[in-house]
């Protein structure tokens, strides 16, 4: 992550972070781009693990810079839903109820631990797995072929596209 948010200065490119999935904490940390010291997108998307699913709520959160910027230079578009009551109310009281149960520590310490001791025994007993990643209760494999090979190149750039 350090190398995108470096290309992405270099280039003058936005880093913009999704963390819809991985927010609120299931990474062991608030936002999963916090696991990686120094990178800090400018833009960051995030909801279910705001109000736990029970509601619908998301948000975006970004740099002062681009903040300014739409301060004067409104986008002019709503949202039938947007800052609604009660989907509000459920967002404070998921944030409160994970602040006050120390949910951090708890995927930190109990689940992140368990997580990470159950892919390492998946991938032991599954040649197809060539690699894995684990980052409290987020684990990601990568699969390959009978020879060893990537099923999926996501690291090398596609053939055919210009």
């Amino acid at each position: 992550m350090k190398g995108v948010r470096a290309l992405c200065d270099k280039y003058g490119i936005m880093l913009i972070s999704d963390e819809v999935i991985c927010g609120f904490g299931r990474t062991g940390t608030m936002f999963g781009f916090q696991q990686y010291e120094g990178v800090l997108p400018d833009m960051y998307t995030f909801a279910k693990g705001m109000t736990s699913a029970y509601i619908p709520l998301s948000g975006v959160a970004c740099r002062q810079e681009i903040f300014d910027h739409f301060k004067t230079n409104p986008l002019g578009v709503g949202s039938t839903y947007s800052g609604h009551p009660v989907a509000m109310a459920a967002g404070y009281a998921t944030l409160k109820h994970n602040l006050e149960i120390d949910t951090l520590n708890y995927v930190n310490n109990v689940i992140g631990p368990v997580m990470e001791e159950e892919v390492k025994k998946l991938a032991a007993a599954h040649p197809c797995i060539k690699d894995y990643r684990s980052y409290g209760m987020g684990t990601g494999v990568d699969l390959c072929d009978k020879h060893g090979n990537f099923l999926f190149n996501m690291h090398e750039a596609s053939a055919g596209l210009d």
